[in-house]
């Protein structure tokens, strides 16, 4: 992968900024983000594993700079009308990337499975 001169965080720092990130915006959707990467951060799947914030969007990626997180394998995650939606793109550039919906009771776990499985 490329790799550009930006400071990498460590990896657990990561979630905890996304957390922060999302509880700041002021909508239930960023709040259920908030919590749902607070959750994650603790989950042994997605140890070692960074935590990416865009606008609304969290990535999750096993590289630690852009724009190998971009171009890299990644999954994707966006607050959706009551729940999750989700992507996992093999490269940076996926034209057919697979997709998943669900609630956000139930993202913790599909994420975790798609961390350990392939990422």
């Amino acid at each position: 992968m490329d790799t550009e001169n930006t400071p990498s965080q460590a990896w657990d720092a990561t979630w905890r900024a996304a957390a922060t990130r999302f509880g700041d915006l002021d909508s239930d959707a960023m709040r259920s983000m908030s919590s749902l990467a607070s959750e994650l951060a603790d989950s042994p799947d997605v140890r070692g594993l960074f935590a990416v914030t865009s606008m609304t969007t969290l990535r999750i990626s096993p590289y630690t700079c852009y724009p190998d997180w971009f171009n890299g394998r990644h999954i994707t995650i966006d607050a959706d009308s009551g729940g999750v939606s989700m992507c996992l793109v093999s490269n940076g550039h996926d034209p057919d990337p697979r997709r998943w919906t669900c609630s956000f009771a139930d993202a913790p776990d599909l994420i975790a499975s798609l961390c350990r499985d392939h990422l």
